[in-house]
This record gives C-alpha cells, sequence and structure tokens, in this order.
C-alpha cells in the first residue's frame, strides 16, 4: 500500500511506481462546474502541438496561465470572455492541422480552447473537473480562427 507522504498530497507507491492523487484535489460527488478545474497533458497529441515545441516564453505563460485558470471554478470560467481567462467551444471538424483522436469523433465531444502566450490557443476537452489538453497552438495552424 503507498505511503501517504502529507495529509491531501500525491503518494507514490514503491512497488509499482504509480502517483496517484489525493482526495482533495478530485471529487466524484457534487456539481462539477462549482470545482477548480485540473489539468492534464495525458492526452497531449502531435509534436508540433505539444509542450517540447514551444519555447521557454510559452512554457513559462502556459503554466501561469494554468495557475490563474485553477483558481476559478469551472463555472467562473465560463462566465468569462474566450480572449481572457474563458474558453471557446470548437467543433472537433473544425480542425484541420492534425488528425482528431478517434474517441473525440466517436464521442462527439466538443473541444474547448483557452488562451495562453498572446492568446495563443490550448485546445482540449473537458471530462468533469479535469481539463485534458491535447494541443497548444502556437503558430495558430490547427484551426481557423
Amino acid at each position: 500500500m503507498p505511503k501517504k507522504i502529507k495529509k491531501n498530497i500525491t503518494a507514490i507507491s514503491r512497488k509499482k511506481g504509480k502517483v496517484r492523487l489525493s482526495q482533495a484535489g478530485l471529487s466524484t460527488d457534487g456539481n462539477n462546474d462549482k470545482k477548480r478545474p485540473v489539468f492534464s497533458f495525458h492526452q497531449m497529441q502531435e509534436k508540433h502541438y505539444c509542450l517540447d515545441a514551444c519555447n521557454d516564453k510559452e512554457k513559462i505563460s502556459l503554466i501561469r496561465t494554468l495557475d490563474k485558470l485553477s483558481q476559478s471554478t469551472c463555472q467562473e470560467l465560463k462566465n468569462v470572455h474566450r480572449h481572457k481567462l474563458g474558453a471557446e467551444k470548437i467543433n472537433y471538424s473544425a480542425i484541420k492541422g492534425c488528425p482528431v483522436p478517434d474517441f473525440i469523433i466517436e464521442q462527439n465531444i466538443t473541444l474547448l480552447a483557452f488562451r495562453f502566450c498572446s492568446k495563443k490557443p490550448m485546445v482540449g476537452y473537458r471530462e468533469g473537473q479535469i481539463y485534458h489538453i491535447l494541443w497548444l497552438d502556437r503558430d495558430y495552424s490547427l484551426y481557423q480562427h
């Protein structure tokens, strides 16, 4: 069984090398709109639109943006203008810069674009409280703007 390092902090299982989230950050009960978003890079796609393709300025801006976004609830972010801290809805069929993952098409998932570094879109989808970042559109070539 994994050892807890501190209460409500990520714990690491030494046997399997797995990291599990504390119960403080994620919850399955209640309205996810009233919770602060959690951001994931697990589903990130395509080398041209990934974190490795970003320069240092873009990486710093991304971290600052994620920090700002994580201070608001999902509902508060829905009510903010898309070019500030709010999100723009994008249909998966608008993505032209690279292939769209099959599960996005099959489940007809609406994509969301938050802005970082001079209004560059970070595009992904929301699943409950988690915002999965798929692409970082550094050169505005992922979809028609």
